[in-house]
């Protein structure tokens, strides 16, 4: 649900406490009493639909950044002592792949933390003595691997939500269309009947259909109900 919908869903709910409210004026009205009904159902839809959203993109991102922390720290004692290992072999291509400054670690991104990742994951598999001579424990290793999987299952993560989310307003957006044109084209014509009946119950119907904007003014949704006649 994006900025520009909030106040309509809003008014919608606005408009249906009153009809809540004020229900003993109009259950006696076949009319009036199943254009409600048909209300309600068309806001437990628009309901249905913003519970479907996905948390928060920032919580998202938030866990990925977790996870990224624990598996650098995981991986710079491993590499190290690959590193020390290869030294003392004279393997000097191992000793450079496994040498990482841990700030370069934390800004290179997804795919060049994923590739360091992998050389190092690489490195323990083709260099076991490195591992028992340096002292690294093999649940260490194991630790290593499982947060290598989740840091590689978070990577499309915020994206996916970026994507559901906007599939989700989407489907809102149309919801509340939907729901403006009943108003407009049903509910609204058929509390007319009220005009001389008990206008109050019309004027409060009427005050709640006004879209209030959340920066503190109001406006009139295209499909407002027509304003009452002047006095």
């Amino acid at each position: 649900m994006n900025k520009d919908q909030k106040p309509r869903v809003a008014m919608h709910k606005a408009t249906d406490k009153i009809m809540d409210d004020n229900a003993g004026v109009w259950t006696a009205n076949p009319g009036v009493a199943r254009a409600a009904a048909t209300f309600k159902t068309k806001i437990a839809t628009e309901d249905g639909l913003i519970n479907k959203q996905k948390p928060d993109r920032k919580g998202i991102a938030k866990d990925k950044d977790a996870t990224i922390a624990k598996l650098i720290k995981a991986l710079l004692p491993i590499a190290k002592a690959i590193e020390a290992w290869a030294n003392e072999q004279g393997n000097g291509e191992l000793a450079t792949k496994m040498h990482f400054v841990p700030s370069k670690l934390k800004t290179e991104g997804d795919q060049g933390l994923k590739a360091d990742a992998q050389n190092v994951s690489d490195a323990i598999t083709a260099n076991p003595k490195a591992m028992t001579d340096g002292g690294i424990t093999q649940e260490q290793i194991m630790e290593f691997n499982r947060l290598v999987g989740t840091f590689i299952a978070s990577i499309p993560a915020p994206r996916a939500g970026i994507a559901a989310n906007k599939e989700v307003t989407d489907e809102v957006e149309t919801a509340l269309d939907d729901t403006d044109h009943f108003l407009k084209e049903v509910l609204d014509l058929r509390m007319e009947v009220f005009a001389r009946t008990n206008p109050d119950f019309l004027g409060a119907y009427k005050n709640a259909r006004i879209i209030v904007n959340f920066g503190g003014r109001s406006r009139k949704k295209k499909n407002n109900p027509t304003p009452p006649p002047a006095a």
